[in-house]
């Protein structure tokens, strides 16, 4: 029976297009361990969503952030001193070539607007004359949010992290502790005065020293969580790109469509080459054990 020439051009296609799936399955499945990887959404490069724990209102982005308690559940004398939540956050911009000290003075200059200043700023450049350096800042707490928000308007976003924490346990810790050493070297004072022996108040006085050192101590820790509840520090890495941002157009969907083709098409490819270097052996194997089989009937 003959085969149409159109029926072998569908077989060929038909046979090709089984090679190229079975090459891709072949090189997902062994090499990527995930097959239906390319029809997955690609992760937005501005954000890591593997990180994500909570969305920051009013950024419109996604945050990593994590919450975290110290000591025991905080009482009652909460009300008495209020929240103390530590808020710092670091944020990672990458902006257009010769952008770089418009940006670096306008966060400088946000900063200075919310009473806020710079802790500490560095940048360098490179060889290809592309500039690149971090900044930091301490602005209110309360201003958090929208100083945050308006960093991400100023260059494309490639990491923005939050970090909070409830000090409000150690705080109230703090003041509980601090009237006790109060009360405690007050005790020492008044048995200071009705000492009657040199020794008495040589002991008295360094046991003083040693309560007015926790005393201090006290207070100073006590003045951080102060501080730092009412202003949050804000890192900012900044660099220039190398090439301007694209702005979409009409035709991104297409391209990136096809980008996803391409892909597709090239790791079939290497599936096929796969293929090819785990059977070549064994089809010459195959073959020289067919043409010894053969052989040996051509003798016979």
């Amino acid at each position: 029976m003959k085969i149409r020439k159109s029926t072998k051009v569908i077989l060929i296609v038909l046979c090709a297009l089984i090679l190229i799936v079975s090459g891709y399955f072949l090189y997902s499945l062994f090499l990527k361990g995930d097959f239906f990887s390319f029809l997955q959404p690609p992760i937005s490069p501005e954000i890591d969503k593997s990180t994500v724990e909570r969305s920051e209102p009013g950024t419109g982005y996604y945050l990593s952030a994590e919450l975290e308690r110290s000591g025991e559940t905080v009482s009652s004398q909460d009300s008495q001193y209020g929240l103390k939540i530590l808020k710092n956050g670091s944020i990672s911009l990458i902006v257009d070539k010769g952008k770089f000290f418009e940006v670096w003075n306008r966060i400088s200059f946000e900063a200075t607007s919310l009473s806020g200043y710079v802790s500490g700023s560095n940048y360098s450049r490179q060889d290809n004359d592309y500039y690149y350096g971090t900044i930091s800042v301490i602005i209110p707490a309360k201003d958090f949010d929208n100083f945050t928000a308006t960093l991400t308007k100023l260059g494309k976003v490639v990491s923005l992290n939050v970090l909070t924490k409830d000090v409000s346990g150690e705080y109230v810790d703090l003041s509980s502790r601090l009237k006790v050493l109060e009360e405690q070297r007050n005790l020492l004072l008044g048995w200071l005065t009705e000492a009657k022996t040199v020794q008495d108040m040589i002991a008295l006085r360094n046991e003083i020293q040693s309560v007015e050192t926790e005393i201090e101590t006290t207070k100073g820790r006590m003045n951080y969580i102060e501080f730092h509840t009412e202003y949050s520090e804000v890192t900012i890495s900044l660099s220039e790109k190398e090439t301007q941002f694209l702005k979409p157009g009409p035709f991104t969907p297409i391209i990136e469509g096809l980008k996803v083709l391409y892909n597709a098409l090239i790791k079939s490819l290497f599936g096929l080459l796969f293929i090819v270097v785990i059977l070549l052996p064994w089809g010459i194997v195959a073959y020289l054990v067919y043409r010894e089989i053969m052989r040996r009937k051509a003798r016979g």
